[in-house]
């Protein structure tokens, strides 16, 4: 192999690996976290400040945190009257934001 080729190859690696690192940044800080406004925020202006969220509940899983009862240690915010819950995970940090009528009602973190 020679020397031109080695060179190609380890550089292709190193741009590979800044890609994937560049692609990791987490989102989840204290400062997107209170970016977020009770009230105003909308789920599409959370996900662009902290990336796509998986949608809470729906198949029964978190009744007992749904209605307020710490689950693992943590409590949620309870759905009374409606709403939609979305958790953002990365890591050990975790932000779960509860919408109704398409605005944020309450925020929550965990990891921080």
């Amino acid at each position: 192999m020679s020397v031109k080729s080695h060179f190609a190859r380890l550089l292709l690696v190193l741009l590979l690996c800044l890609a994937v690192t560049a692609c990791g940044k987490n989102k989840l800080t204290q400062e997107n976290f209170d970016k977020l406004k009770e009230g105003s925020t909308t789920l599409e202006e959370a996900q662009k400040l902290l990336g796509k969220g998986e949608k809470e509940g729906g198949d029964g899983s978190n009744i007992a945190a749904g209605v307020g009862i710490a689950v693992g240690g943590v409590a949620s915010a309870p759905t009374s009257g409606g709403g939609e819950v979305y958790v953002f995970e990365r890591g050990d940090r975790k932000i779960r934001l509860t919408f109704r009528q398409g605005k944020l009602v309450h925020k929550q973190k965990e990891g921080f």
